[in-house]
């Protein structure tokens, strides 16, 4: 039986997002293709998130206090081809990434239960699962609706991962694409040059439970709402994936860019937090 802590977040992230937005990152991990949501779907979110948060303060001292921990059971995929099968990404990699994980979601009430690793020879989805994130949901995907499924692919991969639309609960269409895609080379002790730590997913699991990129809507006019996280500094653009000692890319407002957060652009050694606003939000 699913618990209602559980239950809650389908329901609540799930009914509530009512657009589908894809937020890919290219193959070397140093470019966004983003999306963005219209501006009155985002308004309508917005005023159901506001009306669930004055909900969920009464009688609250802190936003980021949980009573009980949310467990997420996490389903993982990992694609190999032919010749490289199993030599880069084995069951002790996939539980390293699994602790980076829940290591980063620490200061936040969810923890990710790893219930099952599935290994798979493909050559076509390992050289790229690009363009085809509909067809893996429809022939991988495992659990329900608040079950989180994680797809590993080879190097021309990339990494990407969905807001869910709103759809009948009964919709098997509703499970298309939805987890979150990530390159080889960006798990720990991957190849790439800037995103090597297993960080690259904790952004991506960002996106999973509802958070926008901190720099979202590229505008220092403070009429534009960037992420909707009110303790986010505004941020005109990303920190293309290096990790400045600081950052100002909207100088004459208060606070330099959050180049620590997760869900900027910086290099993994940079990245540090989550805000409590953006922890509400998840």
């Amino acid at each position: 039986m699913k618990t209602p802590s559980r239950l809650s977040i389908s329901l609540f992230l799930k009914v509530l997002l009512i657009f589908s937005i894809r937020i890919d990152i290219a193959t070397s991990h140093e470019g966004c293709n983003f999306i963005p949501p219209p501006l009155d779907s985002n308004e309508i979110i917005q005023k159901e998130l506001a009306a669930q948060l004055r909900i969920n303060r009464r009688g609250r001292t802190s936003p980021i206090l949980c009573t009980q921990c949310i467990n997420i059971d996490t389903y993982i995929t990992v694609f190999s081809n032919e010749t490289d099968a199993g030599s880069e990404v084995d069951q002790a990699k996939v539980d390293e990434q699994m602790q980076v994980l829940n290591e980063r979601f620490a200061d936040t009430p969810f923890r990710f239960n790893t219930v099952q690793t599935r290994f798979e020879v493909n050559n076509e989805l390992y050289d790229s699962m690009e363009d085809q994130e509909e067809f893996i949901g429809d022939a991988y995907r495992e659990g329900g609706l608040d079950d989180l499924n994680i797809y590993i692919g080879g190097t021309n991969s990339g990494s990407v991962s969905f807001f869910p639309p709103i759809q009948p609960f009964n919709d098997s269409d509703f499970f298309s694409g939805d987890g979150a895609f990530v390159s080889i080379d960006t798990v720990p002790g991957g190849v790439s040059d800037c995103c090597n730590m297993g960080l690259t997913l904790v952004h991506e699991v960002g996106h999973w439970l509802g958070l926008l990129h901190t720099f979202d809507g590229d505008s220092c006019d403070t009429s534009n709402p960037n992420d909707y996280v009110d303790d986010t500094p505004q941020q005109s653009s990303a920190t293309d994936f290096f990790c400045p000692a600081s950052r100002n890319s909207c100088p004459l407002l208060p606070g330099d860019d959050p180049i620590n957060n997760y869900m900027d652009y910086s290099s993994d050694d940079c990245y540090t937090e989550f805000t409590p606003g953006q922890i509400e939000r998840m």
